[in-house]
């Protein structure tokens, strides 16, 4: 198995994973959640 190719696919799933609850979440909070997301963002 290739480690960095593991990683990248574990980072790519996270993403997702973010993205869909930043998403369902934005429904109820769209402000907070910008903020959250820019805030946590490097």
């Amino acid at each position: 198995m290739n480690f960095t190719f593991l990683t990248q696919t574990l980072e790519n799933a996270i993403e997702r994973a973010m993205l869909v609850f930043i998403f369902k979440y934005n429904k109820k909070r769209s402000r907070t959640t910008e903020y959250t997301f820019l805030k946590s963002s490097p």
